[in-house]
């Protein structure tokens, strides 16, 4: 918890406040249809991968 509270007080925090907020319908759909033309399955489902990053501070 110490780190953290040393990058707070440095005034670090999480780069992506400062990101565009919104993506925008079109690009989306766009996205979506380039990607099930690229990796869609002969039964046409479409595998993906996820990966979560899960920060907890020490006990």
């Amino acid at each position: 918890m110490l780190l953290i509270e040393h990058l707070w007080a440095m005034g670090e925090s999480n780069a992506l406040v400062n990101r565009i907020k919104f993506l925008k319908r079109d690009t989306a759909l766009v996205t979506a249809v380039v990607y099930e033309s690229m990796f869609a399955a002969e039964d046409g489902s479409i595998p993906a991968t996820v990966q979560v990053i899960f920060l907890n501070p020490p006990l």
